[in-house]
């Protein structure tokens, strides 16, 4: 096997024996001329694949279909009934929740007991203890039994040792839909960096989007045997092709029916009315405050009230105010919108809003600006979180910055404090003839014409 490759199988096979009942498999156990009384059921058929170093594999297909199978064979939890399994490193699996944890141990206990399973040294979990404790970030927790856990602090913890301890092949099976969008965001960073640093990674997922971000090449299964093996897109495209054929015919008809947003952009009035106070929440001070402070952020539907709940196309509106304690030059704000998996949706700052120049001048300490943003939430399902920035700029600067590319149009914009993931809110389909408007992370204004000649 080339030293780049850590997983390989061929032609691997596994089966199980079904009886109709216990006495059936004590009659075969006894029979002499070796009848057989069961039937063979195959989770999974001549599975054959190689995985690289740094690579990821993503696996998909409807439950039952013999993906977890798949990564218990490469994890050695069970043995293939037929084939080769060849795995070329330390492999840390997230297959079930608590797997691998003794429940009487406590957090601590449990991170040298699973690290020392995995094949570690308890040197070599010393130096990582700090580390771990820190990004499960379960608080006084880690010295309770974590038979008291909740499944949220399960994923945590084994999460966090399984990935500080830099496996050479990490199994990921749904777990990391567990836990809140702030640990989903940590997680997801975390898989990059392992990646980036060689990791290899194999990813059994619903979630169509995590399979197209991460993956170099993915697998559809059905009733255990690879339809599929090729570039996560075209993998995806089948899986809906195939795997929900019976339920788009069903829906077809409703296609008619189903009216998109207008394409014009929200808009601002000059005369906008400010939200009442008690919409507002006053961010955590993480900044250096010499310059200037935010004093309040809201996130607010078209009725200025405070939401944290849209539904798919509807207009947010974020509210945040800046008090200044020096003379600044043009001021500019900053909206990101990051979601669940760690991708930046969409970010803008106000600067690449039409702005009218000649409103720039210099802002004296002591005043108060008020920033208003919209957006149409014109994009998937899910968790979000919105971060803010503030700075300023030269006037004069300002053609420049508006020719420059992105990466570098920051190098003439003076940053003064960045405000990182003060709100979450979620987003949700509103069409109840319609499940699953769009594809993808965000839905792209548009229509469409069929003519029959």
């Amino acid at each position: 096997m080339s030293g780049d490759v850590v997983v390989r199988l061929e032609n691997v096979s596994k089966y199980y024996k079904l009886y109709d009942s216990p006495r059936d498999r004590l009659k075969e156990a006894l029979s002499p001329f070796r009848k057989k009384y069961h039937k063979e059921f195959y989770a999974l058929q001549n599975i054959s694949f190689e995985l690289k170093r740094g690579e990821c594999l993503g696996i998909i297909g409807r439950n039952g279909m013999g993906k977890s199978t798949l990564l218990k064979l490469v994890a050695h939890i069970i043995e293939p009934s037929s084939g080769t399994v060849i795995v070329n490193g330390t492999v840390s699996a997230l297959l079930e929740l608590g797997a691998g944890f003794n429940p009487e141990f406590t957090g601590l206990q449990n991170i040298y007991f699973y690290g020392t399973i995995l094949g570690f040294k308890r040197s070599e979990i010393e130096q990582k203890v700090e580390e771990i404790i820190s990004f499960a970030d379960i608080g006084d927790f880690i010295n309770q039994p974590v038979k008291t856990y909740s499944s949220g602090m399960f994923v945590r913890l084994a999460f966090a040792v399984q990935t500080n301890l830099k496996p050479d092949i990490l199994l990921v099976d749904e777990v990391l839909s567990v836990g809140d969008i702030f640990f989903q965001q940590k997680c997801h960073a975390r898989i990059e960096e392992l990646l980036s640093k060689g990791t290899a990674l194999i990813l059994v997922s619903h979630d169509m989007q995590m399979i197209e971000k991460y993956s170099n090449t993915a697998m559809l299964l059905k009733e255990g045997t690879c339809i599929i093996s090729a570039s996560p897109n075209e993998v995806v495209y089948n899986y809906y092709r195939i795997e929900k054929s019976t339920d788009n015919k069903k829906n077809i008809s409703i296609y008619k029916n189903y009216t998109k947003p207008t394409n014009n952009e929200p808009s601002l009035s000059k005369d906008i009315i400010w939200p009442a106070i008690e919409n507002f929440t006053i961010p955590n001070l993480t900044h250096d405050s010499s310059v200037a402070l935010c004093t309040g952020i809201a996130l607010c539907n078209k009725d200025n009230i405070a939401c944290n709940n849209f539904n798919i196309g509807e207009t947010a509106y974020l509210f945040y105010e800046i008090k200044l304690f020096q003379d600044i030059g043009f001021p500019y704000g900053m909206a990101t919108l990051i979601n669940s998996k760690n991708i930046i949706i969409h970010a803008k700052d106000t600067l690449q809003y039409d702005v009218n120049e000649t409103l720039w001048s210099t802002y004296r300490a002591g005043t108060v600006l008020r920033f208003v943003q919209s957006f149409r939430l014109s994009i998937s399902e899910g968790e979000y979180t919105l971060s803010i920035g503030f700075g300023h700029v030269n006037p004069q600067d300002v053609p420049l910055i508006k020719k420059t590319d992105y990466s570098k149009r920051s190098s003439n914009m003076g940053s003064i404090l960045g405000i990182v993931k003060p709100i979450k809110f979620s987003v949700t389909a509103h069409n109840k003839n319609l499940a699953f408007p769009f594809h993808g992370y965000v839905d792209l204004d548009g229509s469409y014409l069929l003519q029959a000649l």
